[in-house]
């Protein structure tokens, strides 16, 4: 939980999810890993939205609050 707190503190509001491929490129069906990147606020122009989450999001929090630092991540195909 310590790291939460930390960006929490530092202002940081959102987190931006980046899902890549064990090769490191962006894919978000074939994920092997991803990175979570903070922000204080979300981009301004519309070509740099991606996947953001709020900080203080129950995912995030429960995330944290865990007993180690793994987090499930669920794939939905429509």
């Amino acid at each position: 939980m310590q790291i939460w707190q930390i960006l929490k503190e530092k202002g940081y509001a959102y987190l931006q999810v980046k899902a890549l491929t064990s090769d490191g490129r962006t894919d978000y069906i074939s994920t092997s890993y991803i990175i979570l990147e903070p922000f204080y606020q979300l981009p301004g122009e519309p070509n740099q939205i991606e996947i953001f989450e709020p900080i203080d999001s129950p995912i995030f929090k429960n995330w944290a609050q865990a007993e180690d630092d793994t987090i499930l991540v669920l794939k939905k195909y429509l």
